[in-house]
């Protein structure tokens, strides 16, 4: 049981390749949120920030400082610019959860 275990736990480890992927993308939406916003920022929270993600685990991040632009709030507004990148395969805003969201599927070679 102890060397299925630790065949396990190797095998559950993402990758450093996985790891440089996440942050390369992170850092593309940090520059898309600061292009939009001058103060905002974009923090990773969650399992990737613990590095206690499994390698098919998504990446949670939060934006702050975002500004609303007449009826257009910032959630449409990032939402919208995401959707005309070429890495960026799906974006489904999610304005009326509790806590808005934009569920993001990314092409990972960018």
């Amino acid at each position: 049981l102890h060397s299925e275990i630790r065949s396990f736990l190797r095998d559950s480890q993402p990758s450093e390749q996985s790891k440089k992927q996440r942050n390369r993308i992170v850092g593309e939406i940090q520059s898309v949120v600061t292009s939009l916003w001058e103060n905002a920022s974009v923090e990773v929270y969650g399992s990737f920030a613990t590095d206690l993600y499994l390698p098919h685990s998504d990446v949670d991040v939060v934006v702050m400082n975002t500004q609303e632009e007449g009826k257009r709030s910032g959630l449409a507004i990032l939402a919208e610019t995401l959707q005309g990148l070429h890495w960026c395969k799906s974006v489904n805003p999610i304005e009326t959860a509790s806590v808005p969201v934009i569920k993001l599927i990314v092409d990972t070679a960018l």
